[in-house]
Order: C-alpha cells, then sequence, then structure tokens
C-alpha cells in the first residue's frame, strides 16, 4: 500500500502543481471539513480499480476559480473542475499502471455514499482540502 500512496501522493503533487501552481500537502484525510462533493473515474483493462476525488464545496470553488479564470460559480462548474481534475489523477495514474488500462469518463457521485477505498489520502493545497481515494479492491492485476 505504501508503494501506491506514494505514487499517489507524487501524481497529485504534479497535477495540482501544474496546474494551480499550488503545492498539495499530503494530510489526514479525517483532518478536513467533510466533503459534500465528489467525483469518480473507473480504471478498466489489465489494471482495474476506481479513483474518486471528494471535497468540500469551499474547496472545489477555489480550484474552479483557479481553473477557469472566473467567479461566481455555478454548481455545474464545481462539477466540471472536480471531473477535470479526477480525470488528470486517473490518466496519470493509467499511465504507470499494468497496460493495458484505460480510463472512463469522471462522473458526479453523491459525496459519502462510495464504499470505503483501500487507500483514502487527505491533501491541502492552497488552504483547501480534498480528499482522493484509490479502490484497490476492485483492481487486479493480470501476470
Amino acid at each position: 500500500m505504501t508503494g501506491y500512496e506514494a505514487l499517489l501522493n507524487e501524481v497529485v503533487f504534479s497535477v495540482w502543481s501544474t496546474m494551480f501552481d499550488m503545492e498539495a500537502v499530503p494530510t489526514d484525510p479525517q483532518a478536513g471539513p467533510a466533503p459534500d462533493l465528489a467525483s469518480s473515474i473507473a480504471f478498466t483493462g489489465a489494471s482495474r480499480g476506481r479513483v474518486t476525488l471528494h471535497c468540500p464545496t469551499a474547496s472545489a470553488e477555489v480550484f474552479a476559480a483557479a481553473l477557469l479564470g472566473e467567479a461566481p460559480l455555478e454548481d455545474a462548474d464545481l462539477l466540471d473542475t472536480l471531473g477535470e481534475l479526477t480525470n488528470m489523477v486517473a490518466g496519470n495514474l493509467a499511465g504507470v499502471l499494468p497496460q493495458p488500462c484505460l480510463i472512463g469518463l469522471p462522473e458526479a457521485v453523491p459525496a459519502g455514499t462510495e464504499p470505503a477505498a483501500d487507500l483514502s489520502a487527505g491533501f491541502l493545497a492552497g488552504g483547501s482540502f480534498f480528499i482522493i481515494d484509490l479502490d484497490l479492491d476492485e483492481m487486479q492485476v493480470d501476470s
């Protein structure tokens, strides 16, 4: 699990640094406010699993304003931003997992309804809290 955790930390750091010029600092996933928004993407192929990004609305607003360059934002903008960030994280992970590894489309999911993931990592970036879950239970790596 520590290998996946290090990989996830590296991917998240790279995405937030590139997209927002923000340092994503790992933190306890229970340390921040309760997430009320979530986006998820499934992996298929030789590697199967799911990546889910959870965050409070306030964090989604910060990321959406930085990504879209405008405010105020509508709910659709927040969900689109979460979907794009989830897609970037999943795409970077898919590039280093056993191939072929294909990612699906991001989908908004009700926060707090997902089953517990094997790896749940919390982050702070620009003072905004978010969680990335990597579901390893569904991940099957073919030899």
